[in-house]
């Protein structure tokens, strides 16, 4: 763009969580060496150049009653780039492009549904689909990483009855499987590699790290969906610097979260 047009374009990187954007803002500075404002968290204010965004908190800000200056930023853009497009589609992202006129939008994702309905909807957002890259060639290109992946068989009783019950019993409650994921993570531990351990609820995680602490005598990393951002980014930092080896944490580390320094992962 500053090749074609002799200027830097005014871009907003739409993210679907307030946790992505410290860390997106971090990867524009990096590699463009440019100065780069937030919206979220906290922070409301609208860049020159790069502008990173939670769709949540942008939205909100075109229906206050001071909707002015958000409605002049959004006219001025040149490129709109929304993150997690099949996630990020919804009424916010409405509402924030209705009053942008920028030219270039892009849609990214892992996950676009080839059926027709909601194809529609995202290339009502964006346009069609103009690049596609596989898992292969990214980690061909150094991206990401090739995994090594162990699928590990739970020889338990066998659980019946509604559906609740039985994901309490068999899953977050079963004594047996929660031991194979203590083992599991032990055993990388043991080798000097850094582990993190993924939960999907809460009550589980909580469980969890009260038995990774009765069994080992190192500093562990908790995070959740509630865990402030900043705390969160302190932890990752003390994870990556390999002070603390091990991090149990929610679905929020599930996505857009880049940490090269992860050995392990234990789902």
């Amino acid at each position: 763009y500053p090749e074609a047009l002799g200027k830097w374009p005014k871009v907003l990187f739409l993210v679907n969580m307030i946790s992505l954007g410290p860390h997106t803002a971090k990867r524009f500075k990096k590699h463009l060496g440019i100065k780069v404002s937030r919206i979220g968290g906290g922070s409301k204010y609208f860049g020159k150049d790069v502008t990173v965004a939670s769709v949540q908190t942008l939205s909100n800000m075109v229906s206050d009653k001071n909707k002015y200056e958000t409605k002049k930023f959004l006219e001025g853009l040149d490129i709109v780039f929304i993150d997690e497009l099949h996630v990020n589609s919804a009424t916010g992202v409405h509402r924030v492009l209705k009053f942008s006129k920028a030219p270039m939008r892009f849609g990214l994702s892992g996950t676009v549904s080839e059926q027709l309905g909601k194809l529609l909807k995202f290339e009502g957002l964006t346009g069609p689909i103009i690049a596609r890259i596989r898992n292969k060639e990214l980690i061909e290109k150094g991206r990401s990483a090739k995994p090594k992946i162990r699928m590990v068989k739970i020889e338990t009783d066998l659980v019946t009855g509604k559906y609740v019950e039985s994901v309490r019993a068999g899953l977050y409650y079963n004594v047996y499987r929660n031991k194979q994921v203590i083992r599991e993570a032990t055993t990388y531990l043991n080798k000097n590699m850094r582990v993190v351990v993924l939960f999907h609820r809460l009550p589980h995680g909580a469980l969890l790290r009260k038995e990774f602490e009765k069994k080992l005598d190192i500093p562990i990393g908790f995070m959740e969906g509630s865990t402030p951002v900043p705390t969160r980014n302190r932890i990752v930092k003390r994870f990556t610097s390999g002070k603390v080896p091990l991090l149990i944490a929610s679905s929020i580390l599930d996505v857009g979260i880049d940490i090269p320094e992860i050995d392990a992962f234990v789902l």
